[in-house]
Order: C-alpha cells, then sequence, then structure tokens
C-alpha cells in the first residue's frame, strides 16, 4: 500500500501520475489506468476515473478527493497490475507500473523484489496435474498474478482453501459425488527468498497430493527455482485386477532463468520423477526455452517442455507464485511396472500487440508423445454403463500443427478469444477394441474454440467456452495448452460469484459453478461388439466454496 501525505495545506484535490512500460522498459501507448473507489481488488463500486497512457506511456488524473483508493492498470497481452493507495488532501502521488506480458517465457516486474517471471511448464511438478509442460510456470512473483484460464481472477493471495463436490449426470458414467478440498499458501522467507505450497484431497479417485516451490533471486540475472511434490496417481484397470492399485510419484524440478542480456532470456533445467512400482520406474526430462523482445509489441518464444493436458479445476494466486489444481491424470501399469509419460512438446511463437485492445499469437509445435496414459471405458453394445470395464492405453507416436489465437476486448467488461489449430495428430481407433497395440492411429485434427469472458463488476464472473473437434480426436497434449479452459468438444460455463465478506470470517468468500461438456458429446469408436470412450469426456456439475485470504 501506498500512502502520500498532503503538500499543501488548505488544498483538498489530490493528483495522480506516472508511466506505464513493459519489461523492457518501453512505454506502453494507450494502456487504460482505472481507479476505483473503496481501495477494493474486489471492490464493485463505481470507477471514479479512467485515462489512457501517451505515446511516451504517461498518465495523469487530477482533481482526486481524499480518500481510499484501488488503482488497475490494463493492457492488451499484458498481464493487469493492481495497487492500492490512500491520497490525502493536496497529496501528489507518482506510481510508475511494469506490465509482463501474459503467458510468455519472462516478464520483468517493477516495485517489490521479484524480477522474471518464466513460461517453462506449469508450476507442478507432479503428473497427476497433467499440467506439467502446458501452461504458465512462475518462478518469480508480481504483486498480481495472472490465472490464464479464468483470466479476471487476479487477487493477490496468502492463502486459499475452497471445499468442492462434484458429480457426473452423464449416461457413461460410473462415478457418484466426490468430494475434496485444494489448500495453498505462500511464505516469505527473506527479500529473494519465498516458498509457496499446495496440496489437494479427495474422495472417489480425486487427487491427492502435496507440493512445494521454492524461489530464490540469485543475482542480478539469475532466478532459480526448486520444486519437490508427493502424489498418488490414479492407474484405473480392468475390475479385479491387480494393477489398479494406487500408484505414488515423488517428484522433483530445478529451472534457472538467466536474463542474457536486456530482452533476451535463456531458460533451462530438469524434471525427475520417481514412482514406486514394482521396478522403481525413474523419469528425467530436460527443459530449455528462450525468448527474445523483438520490440514493445512483439515477442519470439522458443521452447521444450515436458508433460501433458488434464482440466484444471481451479487456480490460486499469489505473490510467490500461482498454484494449479486440476483433475487426476492417469498411468497403465503392466505387470506392477509404470508406463511412465515421457511426452514432450517442442514450439516456436510469435505474438503481436495489434492494439490497446487486441492482440493475436501464431505458434507451430512439434509434440513427442511417449506412454500418455489415457482412461477409457470398454462397454459391450446393448448394456448398460455398470458392465462397462475401465481400462488405461498408453499413446505413443508425435503430433504436429499451427495454431492462432486472437484476443480482444470488448469495453472494460467483456473479453473475447478465438483460436483454430490444425495438423497432424491422432484418434481413437477401432482396431483398438480388438488389438490394444491399435488403440490410436494418425489422422488430420483440426479444432476451433471460442471463449467468452465476461466481469459484471457486481462480484460475478462468467466465462463461456465452446470447442468444435472431431469427437474421435485425442491430444496428449492439448493444441491451445489449457488456454481454452476445456480439452473435450461441447459447451462449458464458469460462474464465479464474490460473497459478502462476514465479520466473524476472515478473508474473501467465493462461490463457484462449473459446467463441463453440456452436451455430454463423448469421444468414442465402436463396432458391432462394443464401444470405447475416453473417460474424461463426460458431463460434470461442479459446485464449490473458496476463500482467499
Amino acid at each position: 500500500m501506498f500512502i502520500v501525505t498532503g503538500a499543501a495545506y488548505g488544498v483538498v484535490s489530490g493528483t495522480f501520475t506516472g508511466t506505464v512500460k513493459d519489461n523492457t522498459g518501453a512505454p506502453l501507448i494507450g494502456a487504460v489506468v482505472t481507479m476505483v473507489e473503496g481501495g477494493s481488488a474486489v471492490s464493485t463500486a463505481s470507477i471514479l476515473k479512467e485515462i489512457s497512457t501517451d505515446k511516451k506511456g504517461r498518465f495523469e488524473l487530477t482533481g482526486i478527493a481524499p480518500g481510499h483508493y484501488a488503482v488497475k492498470v490494463v493492457a492488451a497481452g499484458f498481464v493487469q497490475s493492481r495497487k492500492i493507495l490512500d491520497i490525502t488532501p493536496g497529496a501528489k502521488v507518482n506510481l510508475d507500473f511494469s506490465l509482463r506480458r501474459e503467458n510468455r517465457l519472462v516478464d520483468n516486474k517493477a516495485n517489490d523484489d521479484y524480477e522474471y517471471k518464466v513460461r517453462v511448464a506449469r508450476r507442478n511438478t507432479m503428473q497427476i496435474d497433467g499440467k506439467a509442460g502446458d501452461g504458465i510456470d512462475t518462478i518469480a512473483a508480481d504483486s498480481t498474478y495472472v490465472n490464464r484460464d479464468k483470466p479476471d481472477n487476479k487477487i493477490v493471495e496468502h492463502g486459499f482453501m475452497q471445499f468442492y463436490t462434484e458429480s457426473t449426470p452423464s449416461e457413461t458414467s460410473l462415478g457418484g459425488t466426490a468430494v475434496g478440498v485444494n489448500f495453498a499458501g505462500t511464505h516469505a522467507f527473506s527479500r529473494d527468498v519465498q516458498s509457496l505450497f499446495f496440496g489437494q484431497i479427495g474422495t472417489d479417485g480425486r487427487p491427492e497430493r502435496f507440493e512445494t516451490t521454492t524461489t530464490v533471486q540469485a543475482g542480478d540475472n539469475h532466478k532459480l527455482e526448486l520444486s519437490v511434490g508427493f502424489g498418488q496417481l490414479a492407474t484405473t484397470g480392468s475390475k479385479n485386477s491387480r494393477e489398479n492399485a494406487p500408484l505414488r510419484q515423488l517428484a522433483f524440478r530445478v529451472t534457472d532463468a538467466w536474463r542474457i542480456k536486456g530482452p533476451a532470456i535463456l531458460v533451462f533445467g530438469f524434471d525427475y520423477a520417481h514412482f514406486n512400482d514394482a521396478n522403481g520406474t525413474n523419469v528425467i526430462l530436460p527443459r530449455i526455452g528462450f525468448q527474445l523482445n523483438v520490440s514493445p509489441t512483439t515477442k519470439l518464444v522458443a521452447e521444450l517442455t515436458p508433460g501433458s493436458s488434464s482440466e484444471i479445476d481451479e487456480v490460486a494466486n499469489f505473490e510467490g507464485g500461482q498454484a494449479v489444481f486440476s483433475q487426476p491424470q492417469v498411468m497403465q501399469v503392466v505387470n506392477h511396472e509404470a508406463v511412465a509419460d515421457r511426452s514432450r512438446r517442442m514450439q516456436f511463437s510469435v505474438e503481436h500487440i495489434l492494439n490497446k485492445n487486441s492482440s493475436i499469437e501464431a505458434t507451430v509445435f512439434y509434440d513427442t508423445i511417449s506412454g500418455h496414459g489415457v482412461g477409457l471405458l470398454a462397454i459391450p453394445v446393448d448394456s448398460s454403463i455398470e458392465s462397462g470395464d475401465p481400462q488405461v492405453a498408453s499413446q505413443y507416436g508425435n503430433a504436429r500443427g499451427t495454431r492462432v489465437v486472437y484476443t480482444r476486448r470488448f469495453g472494460k467488461a467483456v473479453t473475447g478469444t478465438l483460436g483454430y489449430a490444425f495438423g497432424q495428430g491422432q484418434r481413437l481407433s477401432a482396431d483398438g477394441l480388438t488389438n490394444p497395440a491399435q488403440m490410436f492411429q494418425s489422422d488430420v485434427f483440426q479444432v476451433a474454440v471460442a471463449k467468452i469472458d465476461v466481469d459484471l463488476h457486481t462480484g460475478t464472473k462468467i466465462s463461456t467456452v465452446l470447442r468444435f473437434s472431431p469427437g474421435d480426436a485425442v491430444f496428449a497434449i492439448d493444441p491451445f495448452q489449457g488456454r481454452m479452459t476445456s480439452y473435450d468438444p461441447s459447451i462449458n460455463i464458469f460462474v464465479a460469484q464474490q460473497l459478502p465478506n462476514w465479520s466473524l470470517l476472515p478473508g474473501h468468500w467465493e462461490a463457484t459453478v462449473t459446467l463441463l461438456n453440456l452436451l455430454d458429446q463423448q469421444t468414442e469408436v465402436g463396432d458391432d461388439i462394443n464401444r470405447l470412450i475416453i473417460g474424461r469426456s463426460q458431463r460434470t456439475i461442479r459446485g464449490g466454496l473458496a476463500v482467499r485470504f
């Protein structure tokens, strides 16, 4: 918080000036600076003042009455920044903002202790999370953190706890109602050392894991991160099979973000995982990324990262990082030995900011798929769902393609995103019904996605995702890397409602409702005898109550 004392007695109003720049120090033209009364990051009060920056990134707001305010700075293609400040009579406040780009390799920051934000993979090292390699990996902190999949949820937190219940009222569901708890917290040991811990527990196959990540600022040009995690993975097998016992995993990840010179950043490290199967399987995978800011509006990124994709349930944003809570990942176990997922993606991206309201990104990628577990349900034709046999198949091969993502902000309340991806991938094959080795086969794919985020500024936020793709396409790594929230073709709706603050209870409370695959479209193939259905493509209803403090 910034508190400024008045400089001239008797002058009632105050002045607020400053600049908005990107992580290279270049001015951001047309960035929108908004002041809201009340000084709350979740305030529903009306906007007091709003202005756009000039060609030098400068702004000036005058005639501000003394009071407590929240300031928000927004620029297309960048993570918004929020600050809280008090203005006393006659105060002259000057505050400079440094915005970091959304979902990119490295972002500088200003006004606190940390310098970088690195994108090589999601923060979670656990395969149970399923997001390693297809999202944001935060190894440094900012005063606000972006939730890519729910991009308007940028509350600075020190603790988070969510209680939820989930059911799958789908004709292809064997499961009942599951309940669980997600929790997270952060602690700063010193100016240069900060830790984030988080975990998940639940019933009926929900994730069970704990992870901690420590970041260390090592001099001016290096940021080190060490992550350690322990969890239990699902190993669904045939009925009465001894192969479906829980599989435990111990995981480490080490990365270093090295600012080589100016806007050039190199990130390198590795992931290590150990499984408690009969053979004590070990997996080591490298990760490396390079980013270059060609200009204030154009960025180039090249990266090689491990990982695969699964649905995201919730993201908690902290000054010390980002905790991502996801659906459980399954693994195949053969003769009591785990088939480890060694999938990885190499990609090259160009991101360009078109104007203050829109941006576009183009990416080419090549995936090497090795041991990615896919949950399946085999059902005899004309039989009930209860007679289905849960199985896990391991996916191998490769995929390659191109994606284009266009984002535009419409006014203050609506943000729209359109995405299109095409290339050579894999699909579920009917031959797998008789020959498991032919469960997947190569085929071309096309995916089109539309996403609309609405912030009603009344504490209500709604996100709707429409995804269209062939029903038998199977992606080990999603073409959009989680940016569109959902992986299955259908309609998905996410609603969050801030609740009134109760004097007897701490923190900010929020109720959430998630509706996935409303049309209950299934990824399946079949013949005259059996049907094969991807286990995760089920209509799902999820409700939760979360507190952030």
